[in-house]
């Protein structure tokens, strides 16, 4: 468009620059390059689909090459699974566990061998941690847990307790009806001679 044509038609859009131009060609490059990309990972997604294996790594190298990944793997009924360097496809049967995920978050890799080292730490991490159970134990005759003595319930004692009751005492069981019988006897001797005394003040009025 030269000087006398711009004046002819001032509403026609002006030419674009060069700048403009390479911008234009860099976009339609990243459109061909992103549908060539969805076209291989739905090919290489659907063959895993078919497999025995358990998940598959593709390369993306940024959110929108991820975005096609986790779209393709959703409508293919698969769970996506982006970390910092890997981006990996499972199946749902197949669900990373916590020791995996932070494996590989920390670069290690993941194998058999690498499952069973973290299976052990988390088994004797446990057994660590491992909380005093609660547990019934054998109760004596006359004891407070004894079926006879409580009504045909046995309360649970845990084993922490019995242990410190070993050591400092168990609390004072509740008097028994020949002591309570003994109180009683006691305390009719104390009341006697007071009685008799009374007796004999009102024979001398």
């Amino acid at each position: 468009m030269d000087q006398r044509d711009s004046i002819l038609n001032p509403t026609a859009a002006p030419l674009p620059t060069p700048e403009q131009i390479e911008q234009m060609r860099k976009k339609l490059d990243a459109k061909e390059e992103l549908r060539n990309f969805r076209k291989s990972v739905r090919n290489q997604i659907n063959e895993f689909a078919k497999d025995d294996r358990a998940y598959i790594e593709l390369e993306a190298v940024d959110n929108v090459h991820r975005m096609a990944i986790y779209d393709i793997a959703a409508e293919a009924g698969l769970v996506s699974l982006f970390l910092e360097r890997q981006s990996l496809v499972y199946k749902r049967e197949h669900y990373p566990s916590e020791d995996e995920i932070k494996a590989r978050q920390n670069g290690e890799v993941w194998n058999e061998e690498k499952a069973k080292e973290c299976a052990e730490k988390r088994k004797r991490a446990q057994l660590a941690e491992k909380p005093c159970k609660r547990m019934a134990i054998p109760a004596e005759a006359g004891c407070a847990t004894n079926i006879e003595n409580t009504g045909g319930k046995v309360k649970p004692v845990s084993a922490c307790n019995a242990r410190q009751g070993d050591l400092i005492g168990t609390t004072r069981a509740p008097k028994t009806a020949l002591e309570q019988q003994k109180q009683r006897t006691a305390l009719q001797k104390e009341r006697q001679p007071q009685q008799q005394q009374k007796q004999q003040k009102q024979e001398q009025q």
